[in-house]
């Protein structure tokens, strides 16, 4: 009875509070128990960079607090008068509801706030989030506040424009004139002096209209680059929503666009080092929730460095064939194609399981037959007789022994009737460039020394007719000079052929095979040399250390001797000041070692290089020289060191080509070639 009389009593005291009058002063109890938090948005409903920061807040507090949102619309309306009349309706709405905090979003809410925030809410936290380029300066005065300044990361966006598009060397930036667009203007400025010298040309376009910027993007050419940082008033005072701009801009130009905002994807830009509005929105939520937690919001510091991330389009990047090996680490790719996997998993799945169990299946089959095969093998090893195997066996490695010794002799037959071949095509070689190489000097000395005579006859006739004159006799010294210059000249070349082609000569006990110190052999044969090569100002050097082989000294002499002597004739031009040539010696694994030979000439033409061992190959016949120097280098190396020659290329970029030989030779010759 007592519990009825009390329902009784409950139900008429709630008749009467519902039908006491409000008065115009009071403030109406909050429908729930939740704190109550101003989410004051600069921009409209349905403008995506909003909505996400919406979303982002929405996820942390949806369950903390009971969120009002408000939307100041000033990408559409922005005078003073309509400042004035947003902060009359925000006041009327106030006297209704007590906010217990306030999330900003944007410029312009936080600037609003700044001005507005103690007449019509008191002096209650606020929580900024997406107001560009802030400092410290502008939270001077405005107390219990903090949040998130939204600081572009232009630099990461510029970096990966020059990496994906090094050959593009002309860079536009693209902002408009309203508050937003100066306050990111600013940053852009403090960042574009780092890429002066990675672009030839930085413009920044702003004062446009939307047509006129759609012509000049028209224009740009194969070498231009575009950033779309923020461009949604033109400045003939017209808003174009985000998608609109971004797709016009897009659509406008054939040269890649990057930009600086999430919500730019899908409308027409690569990618770029973006800021994202879901996740400011959850960072404020974050410290709104701190702050309704009981902790004091001039204790959470202020976020000065926003988080940005590497996103990029997918269909883009196909378009302008770039891999995504070649974007940076953790960059999201958007418009990915689904796999074959994803699109049919059910049937994938099923073929799967199917393919797994007919995996099972067969290696169940496979083991059976193999436990049946190793059963056969046994029993035919059981009926077979161990002594018929092993005569068999025996026999089998008879005949494949006397096979093997038949092959080798063959083998060592052929390789001699090949050394042979190869040593007459040589000598066939070497006699026929002696002859061309003797024909011209003799024959220049055989018709010289016949003019000679004939010269002389005729003195001798006019002698003997008492017709000789002071002039003829002039005239009979002049050409006697002449002819035995000349006669002396192409003798002296034909000696020093002959000298040359004696070096050819590689006489198996010619030369002793000694144990010695090539390092200090080689000093030797280069202080021999040093006086000649001071006088042609040019410097010898020799590193390494003592080597001591069993080979023939005599040789590396002819071979080093021969290398100096060809820097000195074929490698420097006589103007060159700075003439080097380094020797360096080296014991290399193996029981091997290596001469490597340099100097800092002007280099072997190119029209020689591939046939320099070869006999007779010069770039200077006209020089007289016979072009065996590299033959016999070549030669004496291989036959009678045991070792090889190799011709390194200069390394790319070298200031001078010169020459770079390696002698490779081992550190003792086997005692039947030694």
């Amino acid at each position: 009875m007592s519990m009825l009389l009390r329902k009784i009593a409950l139900a008429l005291l709630f008749t009467v509070l519902l039908s006491a009058p409000l008065s115009a002063d009071e403030k109406p109890l909050s429908h729930s128990s939740y704190p109550n938090v101003l989410l004051l948005q600069s921009y409209h409903q349905g403008y995506k960079w909003s909505d996400e920061l919406c979303q982002g807040v929405l996820e942390v507090l949806q369950d903390e607090a009971e969120i009002h949102i408000e939307y100041m619309d000033t990408k559409k309306y922005f005078s003073t008068e309509y400042l004035e009349r947003t902060k009359n309706y925000l006041q009327y709405k106030s006297a209704k509801i007590n906010y217990d905090l306030i999330i900003a979003s944007d410029n312009y809410a936080f600037e609003f706030l700044k001005k507005h925030r103690t007449e019509l809410y008191g002096d209650i936290p606020v929580v900024f989030t997406g107001v560009n380029f802030l400092d410290s300066q502008n939270l001077q005065g405005f107390d219990n506040i903090t949040g998130i300044s939204e600081e572009n990361n232009f630099r990461g966006t510029l970096r990966v424009m020059q990496k994906l598009f090094p050959q593009r060397k002309n860079l536009i930036c693209i902002l408009d004139e309203s508050v937003t667009g100066m306050a990111v203007r600013k940053g852009l400025e403090k960042s574009l002096p780092e890429f002066e010298k990675e672009f030839d040309k930085i413009e920044i376009w702003s004062d446009l209209s939307m047509n006129d910027l759609v012509r000049d993007l028209g224009l740009l050419g194969d070498d231009f680059i575009v950033f779309n940082i923020y461009f949604q008033k033109d400045n003939q005072g017209e808003y174009f929503e985000y998608n609109h701009s971004n797709r016009i801009i897009g659509e406008a130009t054939n040269v890649p666009v990057f930009g600086s905002w999430d919500f730019q994807f899908p409308y027409g830009i690569v990618g770029g080092y973006l800021l994202r509005g879901v996740e400011q929105g959850r960072e404020a939520g974050q410290m709104a929730k701190r702050i309704l937690d009981g902790e004091d919001v001039n204790s959470i510091p202020v976020i000065w460095n926003t988080p940005h991330h590497y996103m990029f389009d997918f269909e883009k990047l196909l378009a302008y064939s770039i891999r995504i090996d070649d974007l940076p680490r953790n960059s999201i790719i958007i418009n990915l194609p689904d796999t074959i996997f994803h699109q049919y998993y059910t049937e994938t799945t099923i073929v799967l399981i199917a393919f797994i169990i007919l995996l099972a299946f067969i290696f169940m089959l496979q083991q059976n037959i193999q436990k049946r095969k190793a059963g056969e093998k046994a029993l035919s090893a059981l009926n077979d007789s161990l002594n018929e195997r092993v005569e068999q066996r025996t026999k089998d490695l008879e005949e494949s022994n006397d096979s093997l010794n038949n092959a080798l002799e063959q083998l060592k037959s052929t390789q001699k009737a090949l050394i042979r071949k190869e040593r007459l095509a040589a000598l066939g070689s070497l006699v026929s460039g002696v002859a061309h190489e003797l024909n011209t000097p003799l024959g220049v000395g055989i018709t010289t020394s016949s003019y000679i005579i004939d010269l002389t006859a005729k003195l001798e006739k006019q002698l003997k007719s008492n017709t000789l004159t002071r002039e003829g006799m002039d005239e009979f010294i002049d050409r006697i000079k002449q002819g035995s210059s000349l006669l002396e000249k192409n003798l002296n070349k034909t000696a020093s052929l002959i000298d040359s082609f004696k070096n050819l000569s590689f006489d198996e006990t010619a030369g002793e095979c000694l144990d010695f110190d090539l390092m200090e052999y080689l000093e030797e044969v280069v202080r021999t040399q040093a006086l000649q090569f001071n006088n042609q100002n040019i410097r010898i050097s020799l590193t390494g250390n003592p080597l001591f082989l069993r080979s023939y000294p005599g040789s590396f002499y002819h071979v080093i001797n021969n290398l100096l002597l060809n820097s000195m004739t074929h490698g420097f031009e006589e103007e060159l000041e700075n003439k080097q040539i380094s020797i360096n010696l080296k014991e290399l694994e193996g029981q091997s070692g290596m001469i490597e030979y340099r100097d800092n000439g002007k280099g072997i033409p190119l029209a020689i290089k591939e046939h320099m061992f070869e006999p007779f190959t010069t770039g200077s016949r006209l020089e007289g020289k016979t072009g065996l120097g590299l033959y016999i280098i070549f030669k004496t190396v291989n036959e009678k060191l045991g070792g090889a020659v190799e011709y390194q290329p200069a390394e790319e970029g070298a200031e001078r080509e010169g020459v770079c030989f390696r002698i490779y030779f081992p550190i003792e010759r086997p005692m039947d070639n030694c």
